[in-house]
């Protein structure tokens, strides 16, 4: 069964924002409490409260708007949409859970406050959810949509391809007042399933066989060039280096482009490329310290372990209260077999972090450190650390 994400390359959608109303006025507190609500639920596994914070019907109203069918028949199928909205849910806990779903800040994107969250699924990779929030009948802060970065549209966007097929075997009424991309993914629905379908089982020549066969005005739209991307990296160079160039002239300053350019320019040796457009995507979220982690790894593993370390260096400068980040510089000291600098960078975040620390000898990482001078160092700080503790009473 596809899931919403598995949506992404399906189709086209515009949703229209004069028939969603005026976005509502928030207060930084609010959307701040919202989002740290949000975060706390997902962490802790709690999908209904996660649930529970989405107002569910302006969810479906985005997906409907501007589809003109007969109001019963609206009405039964926001029933069965909002009966459904729960497995929106759990798609984000399956990948967000044990902390990978982080509130990083609030955003003003044209006047309207959306908290910004970083997903990091457990099988790597990273994107970013611009949280749309509304208020509820009751006056709570509840959530109404999202802006996708992987997928350069908003979840609604990603719905309302789900829904106008089911729709139109209902009331075909409406399709006559569509827009002329709603027109022709209507005409060609069959074809993205189908293409979805051929996504999910591995072939992605075919998939690009049948992208070739698309009406040109259907090719051109984000959604399907982001697929052809995707499926395009899987069948040869040609065909992704293609695909790549096609968005990047089509969509310039899509934050889909910056995220997939990583990968496009990593997977050439182009390093620069890659550390400036890390930065760009750093720049364009207001700034995560996990991207400073990225940077360091991709190039650590490519053998540009001074640039990595100059990388880790400077996160720690930046974000010197976040642990990942020092962390992040032991391991490429550890690379460098700078083992003064680790001995160092230990002490300091024993000093300022509360770390369980463990036995390193257990760990390949640390094999030289544990052979040198400076771990034995290490050993007597713990245990002069231990000896001058306070006795428990």
């Amino acid at each position: 069964m596809s899931t919403l994400f598995d949506q992404v390359a399906a189709g086209p959608t515009v949703v229209s924002p004069q028939q969603l109303g005026a976005a509502p006025q928030l207060s930084d507190a609010e959307v701040t409490e919202f989002a740290k609500a949000f975060e706390a639920a997902f962490a802790a596994g709690d999908l209904a409260g996660a649930e529970a914070l989405i107002d569910k019907q302006a969810m479906v109203d985005r997906t409907l708007a501007g589809i003109e069918i007969d109001p019963k028949i609206a009405a039964g199928f926001g029933d069965g949409m909002r009966s459904g909205m729960g497995s929106l849910v759990r798609e984000i806990g399956a990948s967000g859970a044990n902390g990978n779903y982080v509130f990083l800040r609030v955003r003003d994107v044209n006047g309207e406050k959306r908290p910004l969250f970083r997903l990091t699924p457990p099988d790597g990779g990273i994107n970013y959810h611009e949280l749309i929030l509304t208020r509820g009948d009751d006056g709570a802060v509840k959530l109404a949509d999202a802006f996708v970065y992987l997928s350069g549209e908003t979840l609604t966007e990603t719905m309302r391809r789900m829904v106008m097929p089911a729709l139109a075997q209902l009331d075909k009424s409406w399709l006559q007042k569509l827009a002329q991309s709603d027109a022709a993914f209507m005409a060609n629905y069959e074809k993205f399933g189908e293409m979805n379908r051929l996504r999910q089982a591995g072939q992605h020549a075919e998939w690009l066989a049948m992208y070739d066969k698309l009406p040109v005005e259907m090719q051109a739209l984000k959604p399907i060039r982001i697929g052809r991307v995707m499926a395009a990296q899987q069948v040869n160079e040609q065909e992704y280096m293609k695909a790549m160039e096609e968005f990047r002239k089509g969509f310039p300053n899509d934050p889909s482009l910056l995220l997939m350019e990583i990968d496009y320019y990593y997977l050439r040796k182009q390093y620069d490329a890659t550390r400036k457009t890390i930065e760009k995507l750093d720049t364009a979220v207001g700034g995560d310290p996990r991207l400073d982690s990225m940077l360091a790894d991709l190039l650590a593993a490519a053998g540009e372990v001074p640039a990595a370390r100059e990388v880790a260096e400077n996160a720690v400068k930046k974000h010197p209260d976040h642990e990942d980040n020092h962390w992040l510089l032991v391991g490429v000291q550890l690379r460098q077999k700078d083992h003064a600098a680790v001995l160092a960078e230990l002490k300091k975040m024993d000093q300022q972090f509360v770390v369980a620390w463990t036995d390193f000898t257990a760990s390949e990482s640390y094999a030289d450190f544990v052979q040198s001078p400076e771990y034995q160092e290490w050993l007597a700080y713990l245990a002069d650390k231990q000896g001058s503790a306070p006795a428990a009473e």
